[in-house]
Protein backbone atom coordinates (compact mmCIF):
# COMPACT_ATOMS: atom_id res chain seq x y z
CA UNK A 1 0.00 0.00 0.00
CA UNK A 2 1.70 3.21 -0.98
CA UNK A 3 1.44 6.41 0.96
CA UNK A 4 -1.50 8.90 -0.31
CA UNK A 5 -0.95 12.71 0.20
CA UNK A 6 -2.75 14.36 3.42
CA UNK A 7 -6.40 15.20 2.32
CA UNK A 8 -6.95 18.58 2.01
CA UNK A 9 -10.74 18.03 3.16
CA UNK A 10 -13.50 14.79 4.18
CA UNK A 11 -14.49 11.73 2.25
CA UNK A 12 -11.69 13.13 -0.50
CA UNK A 13 -10.10 8.88 0.82
CA UNK A 14 -12.07 6.30 1.41
CA UNK A 15 -11.95 2.60 2.63
CA UNK A 16 -14.16 0.36 1.55
CA UNK A 17 -14.96 -3.16 2.57
CA UNK A 18 -17.78 -5.69 2.38
CA UNK A 19 -18.69 -7.36 5.80
CA UNK A 20 -20.50 -10.96 5.31
CA UNK A 21 -22.06 -13.67 7.20
CA UNK A 22 -24.39 -10.95 9.28
CA UNK A 23 -27.76 -12.14 10.92
CA UNK A 24 -30.50 -11.86 7.43
CA UNK A 25 -32.45 -8.39 7.43
CA UNK A 26 -36.25 -8.63 5.86
CA UNK A 27 -34.91 -7.81 2.49
CA UNK A 28 -32.74 -10.87 2.51
CA UNK A 29 -29.78 -8.83 2.78
CA UNK A 30 -26.57 -10.95 4.70
CA UNK A 31 -24.27 -8.45 4.56
CA UNK A 32 -22.79 -4.33 4.81
CA UNK A 33 -20.85 -2.29 2.29
CA UNK A 34 -18.30 -0.24 5.45
CA UNK A 35 -17.26 2.76 3.68
CA UNK A 36 -14.85 4.73 6.18
CA UNK A 37 -13.42 8.63 5.50
CA UNK A 38 -9.73 8.78 6.27
CA UNK A 39 -9.61 11.98 7.61
CA UNK A 40 -12.50 11.66 10.45
CA UNK A 41 -12.80 7.98 10.38
CA UNK A 42 -16.67 8.47 9.96
CA UNK A 43 -18.25 5.91 8.33
CA UNK A 44 -21.30 4.93 6.33
CA UNK A 45 -22.68 1.19 6.37
CA UNK A 46 -25.13 0.28 3.23
CA UNK A 47 -26.93 -3.37 3.23
CA UNK A 48 -26.13 -5.60 0.58
CA UNK A 49 -26.23 -8.86 -0.90
CA UNK A 50 -23.72 -11.49 0.09
CA UNK A 51 -23.14 -11.71 -3.96
CA UNK A 52 -23.04 -8.27 -4.77
CA UNK A 53 -21.42 -8.26 -7.90
CA UNK A 54 -19.33 -4.94 -9.18
CA UNK A 55 -22.06 -3.21 -11.41
CA UNK A 56 -24.26 -3.63 -8.04
CA UNK A 57 -21.62 -2.24 -5.94
CA UNK A 58 -20.51 0.79 -8.37
CA UNK A 59 -24.61 2.01 -8.17
CA UNK A 60 -24.48 1.57 -4.15
CA UNK A 61 -21.42 3.67 -3.59
CA UNK A 62 -22.54 6.16 -5.98
CA UNK A 63 -26.02 6.37 -4.15
CA UNK A 64 -24.85 5.81 -0.53
CA UNK A 65 -21.43 7.87 -0.50
CA UNK A 66 -21.16 10.04 -3.78
CA UNK A 67 -24.37 11.47 -3.73
CA UNK A 68 -23.34 12.72 -0.22
CA UNK A 69 -19.57 13.47 -0.27
CA UNK A 70 -18.77 13.95 -4.08
CA UNK A 71 -16.14 11.57 -5.87
CA UNK A 72 -13.49 10.68 -4.34
CA UNK A 73 -9.62 11.40 -5.09
CA UNK A 74 -8.83 7.73 -3.59
CA UNK A 75 -10.41 4.37 -2.51
CA UNK A 76 -8.83 1.85 -0.59
CA UNK A 77 -10.11 -1.69 -0.67
CA UNK A 78 -8.59 -5.38 -1.05
CA UNK A 79 -8.56 -7.64 -4.02
CA UNK A 80 -12.19 -8.69 -4.15
CA UNK A 81 -13.01 -9.93 -7.75
CA UNK A 82 -15.32 -7.00 -7.81
CA UNK A 83 -12.59 -4.62 -7.12
CA UNK A 84 -10.14 -5.68 -9.86
CA UNK A 85 -13.34 -6.11 -12.13
CA UNK A 86 -12.90 -4.29 -15.60
CA UNK A 87 -16.49 -2.79 -14.84
CA UNK A 88 -15.22 -1.59 -10.96
CA UNK A 89 -11.87 -0.33 -12.58
CA UNK A 90 -13.24 1.41 -15.77
CA UNK A 91 -15.60 2.89 -13.57
CA UNK A 92 -13.23 5.13 -11.39
CA UNK A 93 -10.32 5.54 -14.24
CA UNK A 94 -13.03 7.83 -16.08
CA UNK A 95 -13.40 9.90 -13.10
CA UNK A 96 -9.57 9.90 -12.24
CA UNK A 97 -10.74 8.57 -8.90
CA UNK A 98 -7.36 6.11 -7.93
CA UNK A 99 -7.44 2.83 -7.19
CA UNK A 100 -5.54 1.35 -4.48
CA UNK A 101 -5.26 -2.14 -2.74
CA UNK A 102 -4.64 -3.03 0.67
CA UNK A 103 -3.74 -6.85 2.03
CA UNK A 104 -5.38 -8.79 4.58
CA UNK A 105 -2.74 -11.06 5.61
CA UNK A 106 0.51 -9.18 4.26
CA UNK A 107 -0.05 -5.09 5.36
CA UNK A 108 2.83 -3.33 4.07
CA UNK A 109 3.42 -1.22 7.07
CA UNK A 110 7.05 1.06 8.65
CA UNK A 111 7.87 0.17 11.73
CA UNK A 112 7.88 3.80 12.50
CA UNK A 113 4.49 4.21 11.67
CA UNK A 114 1.42 4.25 14.85
CA UNK A 115 -0.81 1.61 14.07
CA UNK A 116 -4.51 0.94 15.25
CA UNK A 117 -6.35 -1.42 15.53
CA UNK A 118 -10.57 -0.49 15.34
CA UNK A 119 -12.47 -3.49 16.20
CA UNK A 120 -16.05 -3.98 15.98
CA UNK A 121 -18.16 -6.23 17.75
CA UNK A 122 -21.82 -7.10 16.69
CA UNK A 123 -24.31 -9.61 18.58
CA UNK A 124 -23.64 -12.21 15.71
CA UNK A 125 -20.34 -11.27 14.70
CA UNK A 126 -17.03 -9.30 15.45
CA UNK A 127 -15.16 -7.54 12.80
CA UNK A 128 -11.43 -5.49 13.14
CA UNK A 129 -9.33 -3.11 10.78
CA UNK A 130 -5.99 -2.69 11.03
CA UNK A 131 -5.15 0.96 10.24
CA UNK A 132 -1.86 2.28 9.61
CA UNK A 133 -0.52 6.51 10.61
CA UNK A 134 1.88 7.38 8.75
CA UNK A 135 1.69 11.40 9.52
CA UNK A 136 -0.45 11.80 6.80
CA UNK A 137 -3.78 10.71 7.83
CA UNK A 138 -5.23 7.26 9.49
CA UNK A 139 -5.42 4.91 6.37
CA UNK A 140 -6.98 1.36 7.37
CA UNK A 141 -4.92 -1.44 5.54
CA UNK A 142 -6.09 -4.73 6.63
CA UNK A 143 -9.36 -6.17 7.76
CA UNK A 144 -10.74 -9.19 9.53
CA UNK A 145 -14.17 -10.76 10.12
CA UNK A 146 -15.39 -13.37 12.04
CA UNK A 147 -19.09 -14.71 12.48
CA UNK A 148 -19.95 -16.20 16.02
CA UNK A 149 -21.13 -19.76 16.57
CA UNK A 150 -22.36 -21.69 19.54
CA UNK A 151 -21.45 -20.34 22.84
CA UNK A 152 -20.33 -17.53 21.41
CA UNK A 153 -23.67 -16.29 20.46
CA UNK A 154 -24.61 -16.25 24.21
CA UNK A 155 -21.65 -14.49 25.55
CA UNK A 156 -22.51 -11.71 27.80
CA UNK A 157 -21.82 -8.35 25.74
CA UNK A 158 -18.70 -7.86 28.46
CA UNK A 159 -17.47 -10.71 27.48
CA UNK A 160 -18.36 -10.21 23.06
CA UNK A 161 -16.38 -7.02 23.46
CA UNK A 162 -13.52 -8.05 24.63
CA UNK A 163 -13.24 -11.56 22.93
CA UNK A 164 -13.09 -8.93 19.70
CA UNK A 165 -10.12 -7.70 21.27
CA UNK A 166 -8.63 -11.24 21.47
CA UNK A 167 -9.01 -12.39 18.20
CA UNK A 168 -7.76 -8.59 16.92
CA UNK A 169 -4.66 -9.41 19.33
CA UNK A 170 -4.32 -12.86 17.79
CA UNK A 171 -5.04 -11.61 14.06
CA UNK A 172 -2.33 -9.28 14.07
CA UNK A 173 0.27 -10.34 17.05
CA UNK A 174 3.22 -10.18 14.57
CA UNK A 175 2.54 -6.08 14.22
CA UNK A 176 1.76 -5.57 17.92
CA UNK A 177 3.30 -8.19 20.35
CA UNK A 178 6.78 -6.25 21.27
CA UNK A 179 4.79 -3.17 21.53
CA UNK A 180 3.61 -0.91 24.27
CA UNK A 181 0.05 -1.06 23.09
CA UNK A 182 -3.10 1.15 24.23
CA UNK A 183 -6.70 -0.07 24.27
CA UNK A 184 -9.14 2.60 23.58
CA UNK A 185 -12.77 0.78 24.34
CA UNK A 186 -16.23 2.37 24.97
CA UNK A 187 -17.31 -0.58 27.26
CA UNK A 188 -16.50 1.52 30.52
CA UNK A 189 -16.22 -2.07 32.79
CA UNK A 190 -13.68 -3.13 30.33
CA UNK A 191 -11.47 -1.36 31.82
CA UNK A 192 -11.00 -3.29 34.72
CA UNK A 193 -11.31 -6.52 32.64
CA UNK A 194 -7.22 -7.44 34.35
CA UNK A 195 -8.53 -6.55 37.96
CA UNK A 196 -11.38 -7.43 38.11
CA UNK A 197 -12.75 -10.24 40.80
CA UNK A 198 -14.87 -13.43 40.29
CA UNK A 199 -13.15 -14.26 36.61
CA UNK A 200 -14.60 -17.00 34.70
CA UNK A 201 -12.17 -19.87 33.38
CA UNK A 202 -12.60 -17.79 30.12
CA UNK A 203 -11.63 -14.44 31.28
CA UNK A 204 -8.61 -15.68 32.94
CA UNK A 205 -7.35 -17.33 29.68
CA UNK A 206 -7.79 -14.29 27.91
CA UNK A 207 -5.97 -12.49 30.42
CA UNK A 208 -3.52 -14.78 31.06
CA UNK A 209 -2.71 -14.64 26.38
CA UNK A 210 -3.25 -10.89 26.80
CA UNK A 211 -0.26 -10.44 29.70
CA UNK A 212 1.70 -13.10 28.21
CA UNK A 213 2.54 -11.78 24.85
CA UNK A 214 1.47 -8.37 24.85
CA UNK A 215 2.64 -4.82 26.80
CA UNK A 216 -0.86 -3.06 27.11
CA UNK A 217 -3.29 -0.74 28.61
CA UNK A 218 -6.86 -0.56 28.23
CA UNK A 219 -8.30 3.06 28.50
CA UNK A 220 -12.28 4.25 28.62
CA UNK A 221 -13.13 6.41 26.55
CA UNK A 222 -16.58 7.23 26.10
CA UNK A 223 -18.17 6.76 22.43
CA UNK A 224 -18.48 10.73 21.61
CA UNK A 225 -14.79 11.29 22.74
CA UNK A 226 -13.68 8.31 20.79
CA UNK A 227 -12.44 9.16 17.02
CA UNK A 228 -13.35 5.79 16.03
CA UNK A 229 -16.94 5.50 17.15
CA UNK A 230 -18.67 6.40 13.81
CA UNK A 231 -17.57 2.88 13.28
CA UNK A 232 -19.55 1.70 16.32
CA UNK A 233 -23.18 2.15 14.67
CA UNK A 234 -24.60 -0.60 14.89
CA UNK A 235 -21.64 -2.32 16.12
CA UNK A 236 -19.38 -1.38 19.73
CA UNK A 237 -16.14 -0.49 18.73
CA UNK A 238 -12.29 -0.92 20.78
CA UNK A 239 -9.68 1.16 19.19
CA UNK A 240 -5.82 -0.42 20.17
CA UNK A 241 -3.04 1.95 19.26
CA UNK A 242 0.89 0.69 19.25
Amino acid sequence: LQPLEPPQRPWQYMTMDIVIGLPARPNGNYAVLVVVNHLTLMAHFAPCRTMIIAKETVRLFISTIVRLHGIPLAIINDRDPKFTSRFWQGTWNQYSTRLQFSSTYHPQIDGQTERTNQTMEHDQAVGAVLVQDQGNGVQPIAYLSKKLHGAELNYPIHDKEALAIIIAFKMWRCYLEGRQATVYIDHYSLKYLKTQPNLSRRQVRWIDFLETHFHYEIMYKPGHKNKADALSRPANIAAIQA
